[in-house]
């Protein structure tokens, strides 16, 4: 891959980045706006680290991370009226979405860079081997 050309994609997945993050912000926000604080036993939330999959469900008596897919997950979602798991469940659809979307778009940021800094390191070490 020629380094302009991975510059050129080094932009655009930073730019993807950013829209992903508001994305992430949105969805969150919606959240919050829908199921006031304290009305369900789980809730969405950022990871607290530099995660690249920063959304998770949290229950909200612990605070512990749970899958609405695991078993734990089941028998939290089953008490719940029909419309609101259907809910939660979309939610959790487009969680996964923008984790995955986050996570390959920040792995292929980092491997780009790791690419460019590399060839920047080859093409000095050329011309400081080519002047002796």
């Amino acid at each position: 891959m020629r380094i302009e050309v991975a510059q050129s994609r080094l932009v655009a997945l930073r730019d993807e980045h950013g829209r992903l993050r508001i994305e992430v912000d949105e969805l969150l926000q919606r959240f919050k706006q829908t199921y006031s604080k304290g009305r369900l036993p789980v809730y969405l939330a950022r990871a607290a680290d530099h995660s690249r999959t920063p959304l998770r469900w949290r229950l909200r008596s612990t605070g512990t991370r749970i899958e609405l897919t695991s078993y734990d997950g089941q028998r939290v979602l089953t008490p719940l009226s029909p419309v609101v798991v259907a809910d939660l469940l979309e939610f959790d659809r487009s969680r996964l979405r923008l984790n995955y979307e986050l996570a390959t778009t920040t792995y292929e940021e980092e491997r780009l860079g790791d690419f460019l800094s590399a060839s920047l390191r080859l093409a000095a070490t050329r011309k400081t081997v080519a002047r002796r």
